[in-house]
Protein backbone atom coordinates (compact mmCIF):
# COMPACT_ATOMS: atom_id res chain seq x y z
CA UNK A 1 0.00 0.00 0.00
CA UNK A 2 0.93 3.58 -0.45
CA UNK A 3 1.51 6.18 2.28
CA UNK A 4 -1.82 7.76 1.03
CA UNK A 5 -3.76 4.42 1.14
CA UNK A 6 -2.26 3.67 4.37
CA UNK A 7 -3.36 7.13 5.59
CA UNK A 8 -6.94 6.55 4.27
CA UNK A 9 -7.12 3.27 6.16
CA UNK A 10 -5.95 5.05 9.13
CA UNK A 11 -8.77 7.20 8.82
CA UNK A 12 -11.72 5.02 8.19
CA UNK A 13 -10.92 2.76 10.89
CA UNK A 14 -10.35 6.21 13.11
CA UNK A 15 -14.19 7.28 12.82
CA UNK A 16 -15.13 4.08 14.73
CA UNK A 17 -12.44 3.98 17.06
CA UNK A 18 -13.03 7.88 17.94
CA UNK A 19 -17.17 7.47 18.39
CA UNK A 20 -18.93 7.06 21.83
CA UNK A 21 -21.74 7.11 23.64
CA UNK A 22 -22.75 8.09 26.94
CA UNK A 23 -26.59 8.40 26.86
CA UNK A 24 -26.64 9.20 30.30
CA UNK A 25 -24.99 11.71 32.85
CA UNK A 26 -21.96 10.18 35.32
CA UNK A 27 -22.09 11.18 38.66
CA UNK A 28 -19.02 13.34 39.51
CA UNK A 29 -15.77 11.94 40.49
CA UNK A 30 -16.50 9.10 38.46
CA UNK A 31 -16.53 9.97 34.76
CA UNK A 32 -18.26 13.18 35.15
CA UNK A 33 -19.79 13.37 31.36
CA UNK A 34 -22.88 14.95 30.78
CA UNK A 35 -25.29 12.47 28.98
CA UNK A 36 -26.44 13.14 25.08
CA UNK A 37 -28.24 10.66 23.26
CA UNK A 38 -26.67 9.97 20.72
CA UNK A 39 -23.20 8.50 19.43
CA UNK A 40 -20.89 11.49 18.89
CA UNK A 41 -17.04 11.71 17.53
CA UNK A 42 -14.24 12.51 19.73
CA UNK A 43 -10.81 14.66 18.95
CA UNK A 44 -8.54 11.68 19.85
CA UNK A 45 -8.73 8.67 21.58
CA UNK A 46 -7.53 8.13 25.35
CA UNK A 47 -7.17 11.79 25.72
CA UNK A 48 -9.77 14.05 24.62
CA UNK A 49 -12.56 11.62 25.30
CA UNK A 50 -15.59 14.53 24.58
CA UNK A 51 -17.78 15.96 22.25
CA UNK A 52 -16.04 19.30 21.95
CA UNK A 53 -18.01 21.76 20.17
CA UNK A 54 -15.36 23.32 17.92
CA UNK A 55 -13.83 19.80 17.17
CA UNK A 56 -17.40 18.69 15.90
CA UNK A 57 -17.63 20.75 13.91
CA UNK A 58 -14.26 20.04 12.23
CA UNK A 59 -15.14 16.23 12.52
CA UNK A 60 -18.74 16.83 10.98
CA UNK A 61 -16.60 17.64 7.40
CA UNK A 62 -14.24 14.56 7.10
CA UNK A 63 -17.85 12.29 8.40
CA UNK A 64 -19.69 13.80 5.40
CA UNK A 65 -16.77 13.23 3.16
CA UNK A 66 -16.85 9.35 4.21
CA UNK A 67 -20.45 9.51 3.65
CA UNK A 68 -21.43 9.36 7.30
CA UNK A 69 -23.73 11.63 7.48
CA UNK A 70 -25.81 9.41 10.35
CA UNK A 71 -22.88 10.48 12.92
CA UNK A 72 -22.51 14.03 11.66
CA UNK A 73 -26.17 14.04 12.15
CA UNK A 74 -25.49 13.17 15.66
CA UNK A 75 -22.94 15.58 16.57
CA UNK A 76 -24.82 18.11 15.96
CA UNK A 77 -27.92 16.86 17.48
CA UNK A 78 -26.29 15.68 20.72
CA UNK A 79 -25.10 19.52 21.01
CA UNK A 80 -28.67 20.74 19.98
CA UNK A 81 -29.31 18.69 22.95
CA UNK A 82 -27.37 20.31 25.17
CA UNK A 83 -28.31 24.17 24.11
CA UNK A 84 -31.77 22.94 24.75
CA UNK A 85 -30.95 21.62 28.12
CA UNK A 86 -28.49 25.12 29.23
CA UNK A 87 -29.51 27.24 27.30
CA UNK A 88 -26.06 27.50 25.29
CA UNK A 89 -23.04 24.77 24.01
CA UNK A 90 -20.61 24.06 26.83
CA UNK A 91 -17.36 23.62 25.86
CA UNK A 92 -17.72 19.46 25.63
CA UNK A 93 -20.09 16.99 27.60
CA UNK A 94 -17.36 17.20 30.24
CA UNK A 95 -18.70 18.61 34.06
CA UNK A 96 -15.07 20.20 34.55
CA UNK A 97 -15.67 22.61 30.98
CA UNK A 98 -19.26 23.49 32.46
CA UNK A 99 -17.96 27.54 32.80
CA UNK A 100 -16.73 27.96 29.14
CA UNK A 101 -18.71 27.34 25.39
CA UNK A 102 -16.40 27.16 22.28
CA UNK A 103 -16.64 28.92 19.24
CA UNK A 104 -20.13 28.90 17.95
CA UNK A 105 -20.27 26.57 14.96
CA UNK A 106 -23.56 25.17 15.30
CA UNK A 107 -25.54 27.05 12.75
CA UNK A 108 -22.43 26.03 10.20
CA UNK A 109 -22.96 22.19 11.05
CA UNK A 110 -27.11 22.52 10.93
CA UNK A 111 -26.71 24.07 7.61
CA UNK A 112 -24.28 21.14 6.14
CA UNK A 113 -27.15 19.00 7.72
CA UNK A 114 -30.04 19.86 6.22
CA UNK A 115 -28.60 21.01 2.76
CA UNK A 116 -27.86 17.29 2.68
CA UNK A 117 -31.02 15.66 4.30
CA UNK A 118 -33.52 18.75 3.11
CA UNK A 119 -35.95 17.86 6.41
CA UNK A 120 -37.71 20.99 7.43
CA UNK A 121 -39.50 19.36 9.93
CA UNK A 122 -35.98 18.67 11.65
CA UNK A 123 -34.82 22.00 10.83
CA UNK A 124 -37.58 23.64 12.58
CA UNK A 125 -36.51 22.51 15.88
CA UNK A 126 -32.77 23.17 15.40
CA UNK A 127 -33.65 26.77 14.37
CA UNK A 128 -35.73 27.59 17.59
CA UNK A 129 -33.09 25.89 19.73
CA UNK A 130 -30.49 27.55 17.74
CA UNK A 131 -32.15 31.26 18.71
CA UNK A 132 -31.93 29.85 22.06
CA UNK A 133 -27.78 29.60 21.87
CA UNK A 134 -27.76 33.36 19.92
CA UNK A 135 -29.46 34.85 23.12
CA UNK A 136 -26.94 33.31 25.53
CA UNK A 137 -24.06 35.17 23.21
CA UNK A 138 -25.62 38.12 22.70
CA UNK A 139 -26.60 38.76 26.69
CA UNK A 140 -23.72 37.05 28.09
CA UNK A 141 -20.79 37.79 25.89
CA UNK A 142 -21.55 41.30 24.73
CA UNK A 143 -19.31 44.44 24.82
CA UNK A 144 -20.18 48.18 25.57
CA UNK A 145 -19.35 48.20 21.68
CA UNK A 146 -21.86 45.98 20.38
CA UNK A 147 -19.61 43.11 19.40
CA UNK A 148 -18.99 39.97 21.64
CA UNK A 149 -15.93 38.43 23.42
CA UNK A 150 -15.23 35.36 24.60
CA UNK A 151 -15.45 34.88 28.20
CA UNK A 152 -15.96 32.17 31.12
CA UNK A 153 -16.34 31.33 34.50
CA UNK A 154 -14.37 28.59 36.75
CA UNK A 155 -16.14 26.00 37.86
CA UNK A 156 -13.95 22.76 38.97
CA UNK A 157 -11.14 24.51 41.19
CA UNK A 158 -10.18 26.80 43.79
CA UNK A 159 -9.04 30.21 41.93
CA UNK A 160 -5.32 29.99 43.28
CA UNK A 161 -5.15 26.19 41.95
CA UNK A 162 -6.85 27.20 38.74
CA UNK A 163 -4.03 30.37 38.41
CA UNK A 164 -1.50 28.03 39.28
CA UNK A 165 -2.71 25.45 36.42
CA UNK A 166 -2.81 28.29 34.10
CA UNK A 167 1.03 29.44 34.68
CA UNK A 168 2.15 25.75 34.34
CA UNK A 169 0.51 25.57 31.15
CA UNK A 170 2.35 28.34 29.69
CA UNK A 171 5.60 28.31 31.50
CA UNK A 172 5.15 31.44 33.72
CA UNK A 173 3.60 33.66 34.88
CA UNK A 174 2.40 37.11 33.19
CA UNK A 175 3.52 40.35 34.98
CA UNK A 176 1.12 42.48 37.21
CA UNK A 177 -1.64 39.86 36.81
CA UNK A 178 -3.73 38.70 40.09
CA UNK A 179 -4.49 35.06 40.38
CA UNK A 180 -8.45 36.38 39.56
CA UNK A 181 -6.66 37.96 35.98
CA UNK A 182 -4.94 34.64 34.91
CA UNK A 183 -8.23 32.90 35.68
CA UNK A 184 -10.80 34.88 33.87
CA UNK A 185 -7.62 34.79 31.05
CA UNK A 186 -7.57 31.49 31.32
CA UNK A 187 -11.32 30.88 30.43
CA UNK A 188 -11.22 33.27 27.86
CA UNK A 189 -8.57 31.06 26.19
CA UNK A 190 -10.44 28.25 26.69
CA UNK A 191 -13.55 29.17 25.19
CA UNK A 192 -11.72 30.77 22.28
CA UNK A 193 -10.66 27.07 21.26
CA UNK A 194 -6.97 28.28 20.85
CA UNK A 195 -5.50 27.65 24.54
CA UNK A 196 -3.04 29.74 24.53
CA UNK A 197 -2.35 32.11 22.33
CA UNK A 198 -0.70 35.24 21.70
CA UNK A 199 -3.58 37.33 19.74
CA UNK A 200 -4.29 39.75 22.69
CA UNK A 201 -1.48 39.57 24.49
CA UNK A 202 -3.38 38.70 28.06
CA UNK A 203 -6.21 41.28 27.63
CA UNK A 204 -9.04 39.31 27.03
CA UNK A 205 -11.23 40.94 28.79
CA UNK A 206 -10.66 44.14 26.90
CA UNK A 207 -11.05 42.51 23.46
CA UNK A 208 -13.43 41.63 20.90
CA UNK A 209 -12.24 38.74 18.71
CA UNK A 210 -12.19 38.49 15.31
CA UNK A 211 -13.12 34.77 14.82
CA UNK A 212 -16.05 34.96 17.04
CA UNK A 213 -17.74 38.19 15.31
CA UNK A 214 -16.88 36.73 11.73
CA UNK A 215 -18.90 33.20 13.14
CA UNK A 216 -21.99 35.28 14.89
CA UNK A 217 -22.05 36.85 11.46
CA UNK A 218 -22.08 33.85 9.92
CA UNK A 219 -24.95 32.78 12.42
CA UNK A 220 -27.16 35.60 11.48
CA UNK A 221 -26.85 34.56 7.81
CA UNK A 222 -27.30 31.14 8.55
CA UNK A 223 -30.85 31.83 10.48
CA UNK A 224 -31.54 34.15 7.73
CA UNK A 225 -31.82 30.83 5.35
CA UNK A 226 -33.16 28.72 7.59
CA UNK A 227 -36.15 31.60 8.35
CA UNK A 228 -36.71 31.12 4.53
CA UNK A 229 -36.22 27.70 3.85
CA UNK A 230 -38.92 27.45 6.76
CA UNK A 231 -41.27 30.52 5.78
CA UNK A 232 -41.07 32.21 8.79
CA UNK A 233 -40.93 35.39 7.61
CA UNK A 234 -38.08 36.20 10.26
CA UNK A 235 -35.27 36.69 7.18
CA UNK A 236 -35.13 40.85 7.04
CA UNK A 237 -34.59 40.67 11.14
CA UNK A 238 -31.38 38.07 11.11
CA UNK A 239 -30.09 39.97 7.93
CA UNK A 240 -30.24 43.53 9.52
CA UNK A 241 -28.34 42.18 12.35
CA UNK A 242 -26.03 40.54 10.01
CA UNK A 243 -25.43 44.00 8.34
CA UNK A 244 -25.25 45.29 11.60
CA UNK A 245 -22.58 43.53 12.88
CA UNK A 246 -20.39 43.59 10.06
CA UNK A 247 -20.58 47.54 10.10
CA UNK A 248 -19.21 47.78 13.81
CA UNK A 249 -16.67 45.19 12.79
CA UNK A 250 -15.56 47.31 9.92
CA UNK A 251 -15.82 50.30 12.23
CA UNK A 252 -13.54 48.74 15.39
CA UNK A 253 -12.18 45.41 13.53
CA UNK A 254 -10.49 46.88 10.46
CA UNK A 255 -7.20 47.86 10.91
CA UNK A 256 -5.43 50.81 9.16
CA UNK A 257 -2.93 48.06 7.28
CA UNK A 258 -6.53 46.66 5.85
CA UNK A 259 -7.47 43.65 7.26
CA UNK A 260 -10.09 43.04 10.19
CA UNK A 261 -8.33 41.36 13.15
CA UNK A 262 -9.02 41.53 16.88
CA UNK A 263 -9.81 44.58 18.71
CA UNK A 264 -8.80 46.50 22.24
CA UNK A 265 -11.71 48.50 22.90
CA UNK A 266 -10.40 49.69 26.22
CA UNK A 267 -7.48 50.70 24.73
CA UNK A 268 -8.37 51.44 21.27
CA UNK A 269 -6.07 49.25 19.76
CA UNK A 270 -5.63 46.48 17.09
CA UNK A 271 -3.59 43.48 17.70
CA UNK A 272 -0.12 43.67 17.29
CA UNK A 273 0.05 39.41 16.19
CA UNK A 274 -1.18 38.59 12.82
CA UNK A 275 -3.04 35.92 12.91
CA UNK A 276 -4.57 32.94 11.21
CA UNK A 277 -7.80 33.58 12.64
CA UNK A 278 -7.83 36.80 11.10
CA UNK A 279 -8.91 35.14 7.30
CA UNK A 280 -12.57 33.99 9.22
CA UNK A 281 -13.43 37.22 7.64
CA UNK A 282 -13.10 35.34 4.28
CA UNK A 283 -13.72 32.40 5.67
CA UNK A 284 -17.53 33.89 6.37
CA UNK A 285 -17.18 36.55 3.46
CA UNK A 286 -17.51 39.51 5.25
CA UNK A 287 -14.92 41.15 3.68
CA UNK A 288 -15.21 42.94 0.54
CA UNK A 289 -12.79 42.29 -2.48
CA UNK A 290 -9.72 44.81 -2.01
CA UNK A 291 -10.10 43.66 2.12
CA UNK A 292 -9.43 40.20 1.00
CA UNK A 293 -6.67 41.62 -1.76
CA UNK A 294 -5.13 42.93 1.83
CA UNK A 295 -5.63 39.97 3.76
CA UNK A 296 -3.94 37.33 0.36
CA UNK A 297 -1.00 40.03 0.27
CA UNK A 298 0.07 39.64 3.87
CA UNK A 299 -0.53 35.64 4.06
CA UNK A 300 3.65 35.06 3.87
CA UNK A 301 3.69 36.31 7.44
CA UNK A 302 1.96 33.17 8.26
CA UNK A 303 3.63 30.68 5.41
CA UNK A 304 5.83 28.36 6.32
CA UNK A 305 7.49 25.66 4.41
CA UNK A 306 4.86 22.90 5.97
CA UNK A 307 1.83 25.34 5.78
CA UNK A 308 0.39 28.35 7.97
CA UNK A 309 1.32 28.96 11.37
CA UNK A 310 -1.57 30.43 13.90
CA UNK A 311 0.38 33.01 14.45
CA UNK A 312 3.14 35.04 12.74
CA UNK A 313 6.74 35.34 14.91
CA UNK A 314 6.04 37.71 17.71
CA UNK A 315 7.30 38.67 21.13
CA UNK A 316 5.70 35.92 23.17
CA UNK A 317 7.42 32.98 21.14
CA UNK A 318 10.09 33.22 23.71
CA UNK A 319 8.38 34.13 26.66
CA UNK A 320 5.65 31.41 27.14
CA UNK A 321 4.93 28.01 25.63
CA UNK A 322 1.37 29.31 23.84
CA UNK A 323 0.99 26.33 21.57
CA UNK A 324 -1.32 28.02 19.24
CA UNK A 325 1.79 30.62 18.12
CA UNK A 326 4.55 29.96 15.86
CA UNK A 327 5.90 28.05 14.46
CA UNK A 328 2.74 25.20 14.74
CA UNK A 329 0.68 24.05 12.19
CA UNK A 330 -3.06 23.83 12.92
CA UNK A 331 -5.50 21.88 11.12
CA UNK A 332 -8.47 24.25 11.30
CA UNK A 333 -6.78 27.04 9.84
CA UNK A 334 -4.95 25.03 6.85
CA UNK A 335 -9.01 24.24 6.35
CA UNK A 336 -10.58 27.93 6.72
CA UNK A 337 -8.11 29.62 5.17
CA UNK A 338 -8.22 28.01 1.77
CA UNK A 339 -11.95 27.99 1.79
CA UNK A 340 -11.44 31.82 2.20
CA UNK A 341 -9.42 32.18 -0.48
CA UNK A 342 -11.57 29.56 -2.46
CA UNK A 343 -14.49 31.91 -2.41
CA UNK A 344 -12.64 35.41 -3.23
CA UNK A 345 -11.07 33.08 -5.99
CA UNK A 346 -7.74 32.71 -5.01
CA UNK A 347 -7.86 28.94 -5.80
CA UNK A 348 -4.29 28.33 -6.56
CA UNK A 349 -3.65 29.72 -3.36
CA UNK A 350 -6.00 27.50 -1.17
CA UNK A 351 -4.25 24.32 -3.17
CA UNK A 352 -1.15 25.05 -2.35
CA UNK A 353 -1.97 25.54 1.38
CA UNK A 354 -3.88 22.24 1.21
CA UNK A 355 -1.14 20.64 -0.65
CA UNK A 356 1.30 21.72 2.01
CA UNK A 357 -1.14 20.03 4.74
CA UNK A 358 -1.44 16.69 2.63
CA UNK A 359 2.60 16.63 2.14
CA UNK A 360 3.11 17.28 6.16
CA UNK A 361 0.16 14.25 7.10
CA UNK A 362 2.18 12.09 4.61
CA UNK A 363 5.36 12.77 6.07
CA UNK A 364 4.77 11.81 9.32
CA UNK A 365 2.46 9.28 8.57
CA UNK A 366 5.16 7.31 6.77
CA UNK A 367 7.85 7.52 9.67
CA UNK A 368 5.04 6.66 13.20
CA UNK A 369 1.80 5.14 11.41
CA UNK A 370 -0.36 7.98 13.11
CA UNK A 371 -1.52 11.23 12.30
CA UNK A 372 -0.96 14.28 15.20
CA UNK A 373 -2.54 16.87 16.55
CA UNK A 374 0.17 19.63 15.61
CA UNK A 375 3.14 20.15 13.65
CA UNK A 376 6.05 22.46 13.17
CA UNK A 377 5.66 24.36 10.18
CA UNK A 378 9.12 25.25 9.73
CA UNK A 379 10.43 21.48 9.42
CA UNK A 380 7.80 19.39 9.31
CA UNK A 381 8.52 17.40 12.40
CA UNK A 382 6.84 17.01 15.77
CA UNK A 383 8.89 19.23 17.55
CA UNK A 384 6.36 21.64 18.52
CA UNK A 385 5.24 23.52 21.78
CA UNK A 386 3.63 21.30 24.42
CA UNK A 387 1.22 22.77 27.10
CA UNK A 388 0.69 18.99 27.63
CA UNK A 389 1.74 15.70 25.85
CA UNK A 390 0.60 15.88 22.68
CA UNK A 391 -1.97 12.71 21.38
CA UNK A 392 -1.97 10.98 18.21
CA UNK A 393 -5.15 12.22 16.07
CA UNK A 394 -8.57 11.65 13.88
CA UNK A 395 -10.74 14.35 14.28
CA UNK A 396 -9.90 17.74 12.26
CA UNK A 397 -6.98 16.55 11.08
CA UNK A 398 -8.09 13.89 9.11
CA UNK A 399 -11.08 16.08 8.50
CA UNK A 400 -8.95 18.22 6.19
CA UNK A 401 -6.63 15.80 4.82
CA UNK A 402 -10.12 14.54 3.52
CA UNK A 403 -11.56 18.23 2.02
CA UNK A 404 -8.06 18.70 0.47
CA UNK A 405 -8.10 15.47 -1.72
CA UNK A 406 -11.71 16.51 -2.24
CA UNK A 407 -10.54 20.03 -2.94
CA UNK A 408 -7.69 18.52 -5.77
CA UNK A 409 -10.18 16.05 -7.39
CA UNK A 410 -13.62 18.15 -7.54
CA UNK A 411 -12.53 22.35 -7.05
CA UNK A 412 -14.78 22.04 -4.15
CA UNK A 413 -14.44 22.55 -0.67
Amino acid sequence: MTTRERVLEYIEKGWDDTTRFHPKDEEAGVATLYGVPYPYTIPAAGMFEELYYQDAYYNNIGLELSGRYQLAKNDIDDILFMIERFGWMKNSNRHFHAGVSHPPYSSAMVRSIYDHYKDRSWLYGAYNTLKKEYNFWMTERMTEIGLNQYGGKNTDKSEAEKAADFCHRISGRPEGMTDKDLVDEYMIFCECGQDANPRWGFEGRSTVQIDLNCLLYLYETNMAYFSEQLGMNEEEKWLDASEKRKALMKKYMLCEEGYYTDYNFVKGTHSKVFSASNFFAMYVGLADENEAKCFVDNLHRLELRYGLAACEKNEYCDKYTLQWNYPIIWSFFQYITPKGLDRYGYKEKAKEILGKYVELIDLNFAKTDKIWEKYNGIDGSLDVIKEYEMPPMVGANASVYLAALHYFETGII
